[in-house]
């Protein structure tokens, strides 16, 4: 497990962890995240983005009190509207693994998911989430390295040729470690954070579109 925090406005946002499970070969990954809902005005930010202007968005969290807001719903987009040009959400969390070998040469296809599920909570509220579940298998007696990153996507602010790459969205967190194997077994060294995270060079506009319902999210 590698934890990470998220700030904004100069308060942390979020924390989560990057969550490996070694099982032969094999290698599971997913993200957990969750609100530090104890922190001094903490929900004063998820209101009012710390100006005293009520968001947009939070409309759907007002009854006779202001509720918090699912944040797996959040993640998975369901409070933002969609970008009907697009064909996708307009803003969402996704995770991206891609998997290199000794020769830093990429194996396989990136794996890639904006898939968020709850974890605890009740059905009115829950702080927690859970990306899905990514698997890379590994060869006997080899050696490589894994690279994870934690995107939040506002595809509504991106326009065609403009930086950064991420659908005018940006890295919240990012990690990447060297894995081995022996015959039977494969295991995880040191894991790392870069000051300035590498951009994932992902195609989003080519993943996103699905002809079938619902458009977005693909798992």
């Amino acid at each position: 497990m590698n934890s990470f925090d998220v700030y904004w406005l100069g308060k942390r946002f979020l924390t989560g962890a990057f969550v490996f499970g070694l099982d032969g070969l094999k290698l599971s990954i997913h993200v957990k995240v969750e609100r530090p809902i104890k922190d001094i005005d903490y929900k004063e930010i998820w209101n009012t983005a710390g100006n005293g202007i009520p968001l947009d968005w939070n409309r759907h969290f007002y009854h006779d009190e202001w509720l918090w807001p699912h944040l797996y719903k959040l993640l998975n987009g369901d409070y933002g509207g969609e970008d009907k040009a697009k064909e996708v959400k307009n803003d969402f969390g996704a995770v991206l693994v891609r998997t290199f070998d000794s020769m830093n040469k990429e194996v396989g296809k990136p794996q890639v998911s904006a898939k968020w599920s709850q974890v605890g909570g009740t059905k009115d509220i829950s702080h927690e989430a859970k990306s899905s579940t990514f698997q890379l298998s590994a060869q006997p007696c080899s050696t490589g390295s894994v690279r994870i990153w934690f995107v939040y996507l506002d595809t509504q602010q991106y326009r065609p040729g403009e930086e950064p790459a991420e659908w005018a969205g940006y890295t919240l967190a990012y990690v990447e470690g060297s894995w081995e194997t022996n015959k039977t077994q494969i295991t995880v060294g040191k894991l790392s954070h870069r000051a300035v995270p590498p951009k994932t060079e992902f195609k989003w506009e080519a993943w996103t579109p699905d002809q079938s319902p619902p458009s977005f999210p693909r798992p």
